[in-house]
């Protein structure tokens, strides 16, 4: 079910000053469905899993927002997907990195009428991992819409040399470490200052962010409309091991910090699929 529809020269430079860019209808329409499938499975089982949360009653907000992490280890289709889709080819060639390991892939999905939003934030500062080859790749399993929750992106963020506080997703508000470079500017209150760039999108597209990227999106308005989203996050080459023992998401155990993630099993690698060229 792979797909022969390979990264342009144009949309690796869009990535490079962005630090986002959305490529169109790059995923076959039998993986969007193959998802899909996971995703209801995923949904209907939520309460058997430690991983899912409701970000939208966890901050006493309308509707539902599933949030739920490390679905490939435990929840069927997954692991096919990440192991058999073009993704890992993507990322090689966006990177240059000659090999693509996995962090984690995430599901967040906005019921019709969530107005739990996803505040701005990078998703680097949670990670136990560090380097300029991270990728956050963001899959619609449905026609993505700003009044839906298409997600928005500063543009040329990842360049600023900043790491800022994470944010919980629950109530908006930073997490308090010194290890990061104060909170985050305010983006809403000014846009003449910071260039923002909100991606529509269909099934079968996707966007890829570096993780230093300051992104987010609101809730979900409309009545009807669900919002499925899966995120994948991807390491080159240069990605080290970052003992961050404050975040909530454990991962790597064992490691140093500035260790390499090469071998170690939380990280399996992934190896390209395609075989046809551009």
């Amino acid at each position: 079910m792979s797909t022969h529809r390979l990264i342009s020269q144009d949309e690796i430079n869009t990535f490079n000053t962005d630090g986002v860019v959305c490529l169109r209808q790059v995923l076959d329409p039998k993986w969007i469905e193959h998802l899909r499938v996971a995703v209801q499975v995923a949904l209907d089982h939520a309460a058997d899993s430690k991983n899912a949360r409701d970000i939208a009653a966890e901050a006493g907000k309308k509707g539902r927002f599933h949030n739920e992490q490390s679905l490939w280890r435990y929840r069927e289709g997954f692991k096919d997907f990440l192991l058999e889709s073009p993704l890992a080819d993507i990322a090689k060639r966006l990177t240059g990195s000659s090999r693509i390991r996995l962090y984690n892939d995430h599901l967040l999905v906005k019921e019709p009428g969530t107005d739990a939003p996803t505040p701005w934030h990078q998703d680097g500062t949670y990670f136990r991992v560090t380097g300029e080859q991270i990728l956050s790749m963001w899959i619609g399993l449905d026609p993505v819409r700003a009044e839906t929750g298409a997600m928005s992106f500063v543009r040329g963020s990842h360049a600023w040399g900043k790491m800022f506080r994470p944010r919980a997703f629950a109530t908006g508000n930073d997490r308090d470490s010194a290890a990061f470079d104060g909170p985050l500017p305010d983006i809403d209150g000014n846009p003449d200052t910071y260039e923002t760039i909100c991606y529509e999108m269909e099934p079968g597209d996707l966007t890829i962010h570096h993780a230093l990227t300051i992104h987010g999106a609101q809730g979900n308005t409309s009545p009807e409309q669900r919002r499925r989203g899966y995120s994948v996050r991807l390491l080159g080459d240069d990605v080290r091991y970052a003992d961050r023992s404050w975040t909530s998401y454990v991962i790597g155990n064992g490691l140093d910090d500035g260790d390499p993630v090469y071998e170690h099993p939380d990280f399996p690698l992934l190896r390209p699929v395609l075989t046809a060229s551009e």
